[in-house]
């Protein structure tokens, strides 16, 4: 499916240029280190995000009968992954060159399955074609991919949620899991990275 060729081909991406960044000596983790999200995937240890992204990927490209429990951690996961292939658009003529024809695949396969949101109506002014140089219109198209995995970032209220406090009945009616906010227990997987790396790369070529 498009959706998961647009993330796996990200996911890549993103391992070649800490691989890379590694190879010079200068190993700050993904993203160089610098912070993209708030949220508690961006405070794990670079190992602990890849175990979490090898979760996160197996889930959305393996359909399962038991899929795994929704968390902060996983959500936020697939913010951050939106949120890096978003700053490549900040530089949009390079976005689009590398990126464009597989978002505007994800879109077109929407419309084609009967998505019948506004905002995936192929006549809306600000949905971007090949060409499109608006950062805007990339950047609302990428969103609103990743809203419909997401559907909301319940993850940006960890603050108002802290986990353990005696809010649970609130956390109900709003329809959020009582460990949602189960901070991330520090597993590991052994060679996450190239198990990650080798299933994306599977997919995206």
């Amino acid at each position: 499916p498009p959706e998961a060729k647009l993330w796996c081909s990200v996911i890549a991406t993103m391992i070649d240029f800490h691989r890379m960044s590694t190879e010079f000596g200068h190993d700050e983790g993904l993203n160089y280190g610098e912070p993209i999200i708030q949220g508690p995937f961006e405070r794990l240890s670079t190992a602990e995000k890849y175990t979490v992204l090898e979760q996160v990927t197996k889930a959305l490209i393996e359909p399962t009968p038991m899929p795994p429990k929704q968390t902060a951690v996983n959500e936020s996961a697939i913010y951050y992954v939106f949120g890096w292939l978003r700053q490549e658009f900040y530089d949009v003529d390079g976005g689009e060159d590398v990126w464009g024809e597989l978002v505007l695949d994800v879109l077109d396969s929407v419309r084609e399955g009967g998505g019948d949101d506004e905002e995936w109506d192929e006549e809306d002014d600000y949905m971007p074609t090949m060409g499109c140089l608006d950062e805007y219109k990339w950047d609302s198209a990428i969103e609103g991919i990743c809203d419909r995995i997401l559907w909301d970032c319940d993850f940006e209220m960890e603050d108002i949620f802290p986990y353990g406090a005696a809010n649970l009945e609130l956390m109900a009616i709003m329809g959020i899991d009582s460990e949602y906010f189960r901070p991330y227990d520090g597993h590991v997987y052994p060679n996450a990275q190239q198990k990650l790396y080798t299933m994306v790369r599977m997919i995206s070529g």
